[in-house]
C-alpha cells in the first residue's frame, strides 16, 4: 500500500510539472 501511494504521488508531481512547463511553453509562444 505504501509504496503505491508513492508511486501514485510520484505520477502526479511528474503530470503537474509537465503541466505547468506546457503552460509556460504556451505562453512563451503567444508572446512571440
Amino acid at each position: 500500500m505504501g509504496y503505491d501511494e508513492l508511486f501514485a504521488k510520484k505520477e502526479l508531481n511528474i503530470r503537474l510539472l509537465k503541466n505547468e512547463k506546457d503552460e509556460e511553453d504556451a505562453r512563451v509562444e503567444g508572446e512571440e
